[in-house]
């Protein structure tokens, strides 16, 4: 073929504390990574993913989402050989691709409209049709108003092929030569899904260091010079990324991978003009967006070239914030300031084990003395935890520290004997006897209770930390660290009962009973702000009293309730009770079911 299509060289990273990412998990058949990523809101995501076993590694693959990743899925599209050159979502269900073959060139547009089960080709035949055809990229303002992009092509002089649609696919219409400026050179073509839009504009690079704009959509062109200088291929001045976050300010980025340096040059004026960058922290130049609604770009680096990680600028690539480090980051997006997604180079050795990151963190400048940083708030699924069950422990709203290097900036749970909620300096308490590697902040741990990691019959207490400025070997055990006083951030403990097999106050199933007549399950939130719920569990329809006493014994709560048989939830307001630990007591005649629980 006449071109290469561009995109990173994405290698396996060893993965180090990534606490502004959570890791999700992407079904691929093969060594890859997703290489083109779009988000249309927190829970759809799509992507194109690359196979780098393959000869050339382009697919005509995509995964999707719908879940806000929990779940992703990975199809094949019958695009007569082609592969993808770019894919562009409109929401859960449709979806368009720009194709292109790897040999002849050409291409064409293909749409689904469920969700990536059937795809039919919208593009007319005579797109793409010429000897110079190759499609580029494919965008859609939204469901109907739509541009796709290719080199240059006749009739003569020789312009770029770009055809404009407002009505999904049914109809297109070629930019008119008159309205496309001259090209810089004869030789000169685009980059395969090298563009960038935002604020009702379009931009895209040219191999001459050139930036196409359009304002209407694709009907009518303008360009200007970034004065990138020559790189590759004689005098040509590639533009291998560009970025804009708003219709004004936006970046280029020139990247020589031999050398492992990159250019960076700006603009304020939606890009009739360019200036040079002075980049100062750590920018990863292969992967860059800009986040809309903000003055935020986000970058991401997956290559032995120019690293592994993400980072953030608040003043067009002059410096930049890292987000995490030695993490790999193959392809980001963002719709907005806090919903992000990207892809990860995954094996498959390790089938369906990552493959994607999903955004938690705060494009901020978090460090010690900011008071963003917090350890977020922590609950359990239940206090008492019956021999085998599992205990979940669950966060939300953590926000870590910036990383500064590998292993000093993260989130993690310590495991203790006693209460250390708020205690700065953690591991200086002679309680804590476990705890998890520096980990995705926000991430749901679990725990059966099998005597296999602490033993059962005894209270524990897990305590989730933000740190910063710490010191230790990556992937080790926060207990491990030696923590910065000033810099950690320890949040409330939580209690977990964990009770020995065969302890009376487990819950028992209806079929297993016996001789009793009820018992209580369920007991939930733990710990308890407000309302408690609880399961009460029947052989038979009952009326029942059921009391709730501290541990004084003394009872602040009693009524009455009729059961029935089988399971009935109970729910009772606690918001006026002091923190501490409670018993619930469900009696009738002379039978008695118990039960604890925390409020906070």
């Amino acid at each position: 073929m006449r071109k290469s299509l561009l995109t990173i060289t994405a290698a396996v990273c060893t993965l180090a504390a990534s606490a502004q990412w959570t890791n999700q998990n992407v079904p691929l058949p093969y060594d890859g990574y997703i290489n083109d990523i779009e988000v249309v809101n927190s829970n759809v995501v799509w992507g194109n993913p690359f196979d780098a076993g393959s000869t050339n590694g382009y697919t005509a693959d995509f995964v999707r989402t719908i879940d806000g990743g929990a779940t992703w899925t990975h199809g094949t599209i019958a695009a007569g050989g082609d592969i993808v050159a770019n894919i562009w979502p409109i929401d859960a269900s449709i979806c368009y691709v720009s194709t292109v073959s790897l040999t002849t060139g050409g291409g064409g547009v293909f749409k689904t409209i469920d969700g990536g089960t059937t795809w039919n080709q919208v593009s007319l035949p005579t797109m793409f049709a010429q000897a110079t055809s190759f499609a580029d990229f494919v965008y859609f303002s939204d469901a109907n108003n739509g541009v796709v992009m290719g080199d240059p092509a006749g009739p003569a002089p020789n312009k770029y092929e770009i055809w404009t649609t407002t009505d999904g696919g049914l109809n297109w219409t070629r930019t008119a030569n008159a309205n496309l400026p001259v090209l810089t050179n004869a030789a000169e073509f685009g980059i395969t899904n090298l563009f960038t839009a935002a604020g009702g504009n379009i931009w895209f690079g040219t191999t001459y260091g050139d930036v196409y704009k359009s304002s209407d959509m694709g009907v009518t062109w303008t360009k200007t010079a970034t004065g990138l200088p020559a790189s590759t291929a004689a005098t040509r001045q590639d533009i291998n990324d560009i970025a804009f976050y708003d219709a004004s300010n936006g970046i280029v980025v020139q990247t020589d991978a031999t050398a492992g340096t990159y250019i960076v040059k700006s603009t304020t004026d939606g890009g009739a003009t360019w200036n040079n960058v002075t980049v100062g922290g750590t920018m990863y130049p292969t992967e860059v967006e800009g986040v809309p609604g903000t003055n935020i770009l986000v970058s991401g680096g997956s290559s032995t070239a120019f690293g592994f990680g993400s980072s953030f600028s608040n003043d067009l690539g002059a410096s930049w914030n890292n987000l995490d480090l030695n993490a790999s980051h193959t392809a980001i997006d963002f719709s907005d300031s806090i919903t992000g997604f990207g892809g990860e180079f995954i094996t498959v050795a390790t089938p369906s084990v990552g493959g994607a990151w999903k955004f938690n963190g705060l494009l901020a400048v978090v460090d010690c003395g900011s008071g963003l940083a917090t350890a977020g708030t922590s609950t359990v699924n239940a206090g008492l935890v019956c021999f085998n069950d599992t205990l979940i422990f669950s966060t939300t709203g953590a926000i870590a520290p910036n990383a500064t290097s590998a292993i000093e900036s993260g989130w993690a749970v310590l495991v203790s004997t006693a209460d250390i909620s708020g205690n700065n300096d953690p591991l200086s308490d002679p309680s804590i006897i476990g705890g998890t590697p520096a980990i995705s902040a926000n991430t749901t741990i679990t725990l059966v209770n099998d005597n296999t990691i602490f033993p059962a019959g005894a209270i524990y207490y897990l305590t989730p930390i933000s740190f910063g400025g710490a010191s230790g070997a990556a992937g080790n055990l926060i207990t491990t660290y030696t923590l910065d006083v000033s810099c950690t951030f320890t949040g409330q403990s939580v209690m977990a009962n964990l009770l020995l097999q065969g302890d009376p106050l487990c819950p028992t199933g209806l079929n297993e009973l016996n001789n009793s007549n009820f018992s209580i399950s369920d007991v939930y939130p733990v710990p308890v702000s407000e309302v408690l719920n609880f399961t009460v569990n029947t052989k038979s329809g009952a009326d029942l009293n059921v009391q709730l006493k501290d541990v004084t014994g003394r009872e602040i709560y009693s009524s009455n309730i009729r059961a029935n048989s089988g399971f009935n939830k109970v729910s009772l307001p606690v918001s006026e009770f002091a923190s501490g630990i409670y018993t619930i007591t469900v009696s009738t005649g002379s039978a008695v079911a118990t039960s604890k629980f925390v409020k906070h």
